[in-house]
């Protein structure tokens, strides 16, 4: 299992999850950060089966270096103000081809609610693509480039489209919940990241989830429903066109 952009909250959370299965499930985790010699020796657990490792999800020879052998991905990597493109756009498509050239099955990536265009008044929308550089619209396009590849890969993908993140525990969000809206989804709630990191690892393997785009959001009144039984809810996008 392989977790790009591994430094950020919610990759550094994803690790965890991985690291919380069984050794028969996970025989290796490998979190890739743009320069390990700056992540503090306590910054992911204690464990045998850990590798950190440097890599740049838009150089392609890196994401082979650290895709290779592997057999699942996730992609928490982000843009920083100009490197929008570069990152959420460019670097996830060829994170996906990369990660055909190596023989994945599935990459789970995790972009926002509101990315989409339908969404283009939205004044969160607004105010975020404003202050960031064009990330949600960055973000979107990524997702295009996702859906158009994997047509005719046989590497599947899984979109996880989480709304307001937040820092906390494991389970912290006070239930989760999931939707297929392409808009906003349960406004002002928020979803503790590692939250958000459980279903990430919990969709790589999730049927339901192949090929699938889902918003998530926390808070009060949520169901009590596991990550499992949420991600049986949902449809391919393919069949959502239909």
């Amino acid at each position: 299992f392989v977790v790009l952009g591994a430094r950020g909250g919610t990759g550094r959370e994803a690790v965890r999850r991985l690291l919380e299965k069984g050794s028969d499930v996970v025989a290796e985790v490998r979190a890739v950060v743009r320069n390990p010699s700056v992540i503090p020796e306590d910054f992911y657990p204690s464990d045998s089966r850990l590798k950190i490792l440097a890599g740049d999800v838009t150089v392609e020879e890196s994401l082979n270096q650290v895709l290779n052998g592997a057999h699942f991905a996730i992609f928490t990597a982000a843009g920083k103000k100009d490197h929008n493109v570069e990152v959420d756009e460019l670097g996830l498509e060829k994170t996906l081809q990369a990660a055909e050239k190596n023989g994945l099955k599935r990459v789970s990536i995790c972009t926002s609610q509101l990315v989409d265009p339908v969404n283009f008044w939205s004044p969160v929308r607004m105010l975020i693509n404003t202050m960031t550089w064009g990330v949600m619209d960055s973000k979107f396009r990524g997702e295009n480039r996702v859906r158009a590849f994997c047509q005719t890969s046989k590497v599947e993908y899984t979109i996880v489209r989480p709304g307001r993140l937040t820092d906390g525990a494991l389970h912290g969000s006070g239930g989760l919940r999931v939707a297929q809206t392409n808009g906003d989804f349960f406004a002002g709630s928020f979803t503790t990241r590692a939250d958000v990191g459980l279903m990430l690892v919990e969709s790589l393997t999730a049927p339901q989830a192949r090929n699938a785009t889902f918003e998530l959001a926390g808070g009060a009144g949520a169901s009590a429903s596991g990550p499992q039984e949420l991600l049986q809810t949902l449809v391919s996008d393919a069949d959502r066109k239909k």
